[in-house]
This record gives structure tokens, sequence and C-alpha cells, in this order.
């Protein structure tokens, strides 16, 4: 650690992590199920690759903790991660941008949230190439 602390689950063991993990996509992928029954499909397609992405985390977890041939794979099964994570967050915001335009103030305040969201990515993204 080298006087540096981090907030982060690596320091979890690895059971703990894989069923927090499985346990995420199955309530997003329940949760999917549910909006699509509902007549939602654009916003249960975006839960359900939202949904992937721990799976794919913990599948990369399993492949860290216990199959040391294959960790040259790591960085392609994380951009595996991220692939699903940012088309699942963009269908989900299409859907609510689509369900507010006939509110201008809903629309407004969606809009600036995801303004929020990106400025506070972006900022994360430089604070850690700064401070790595």
């Amino acid at each position: 650690m080298e006087g540096r602390w981090f907030i982060s689950f690596e320091y979890l063991p690895t059971p703990i992590y894989i069923i927090m993990g499985v346990v995420i996509t199955a309530i997003l992928l329940y949760n999917a199920m549910k909006i699509f029954d509902q007549g939602k499909k654009l916003l249960a397609m975006g839960y359900f690759l939202f949904g992937l992405s721990p799976l794919v985390v913990a599948i990369n977890r399993v492949i860290h903790a216990y199959l040391a041939q294959f960790r040259q794979l790591e960085w392609i099964i994380i951009s595996l991660a991220i692939v699903p994570f940012i088309s699942g967050f963009s269908l989900i915001a299409i859907h609510g941008f689509k369900d507010t335009l006939r509110y201008s103030r809903r629309r407004m305040m969606l809009i600036v949230s995801l303004c929020i969201l990106g400025f506070c990515i972006i900022g994360t993204g430089i604070l850690t190439f700064i401070y790595w």
C-alpha cells in the first residue's frame, strides 16, 4: 500500500466479491424482466446490459484469484465489462429522455443530471490519473 489507502472492493475476500457480483446481476436481470413485461423494452435492454457488468467483473476476479495462467486476459475482460455498462447506461438515459419529451421541466432536470454525472466521471478519471 505504501502510505496510500483506497476504498475499494478489491479488499473483499474473493467468495464474498463473487457472491456480491452474482446477486447484483440477479437483481438487475429480475428488474429487467419485470420492466420488459410492462412494455418498456428499451429500458429493459438497458437494465439487462447494465446487469451483465457485475457478472463479468466477478468472472475477472475468479480469473485473477484462481487462474494465474490467464492473468493476461484481465484487461480484455474488464474491457468487456465496460462495453455493456456504457451501452446499458446509454439506453437507460435514452429511455429517460423519451419519457420526458412532453415535460420540459423534467427533461431539463434529466439533462442537468446527466451533465453532472458526466463531469463527475471525467473528474474522477482525471484525479485518478493525476494521483495514481
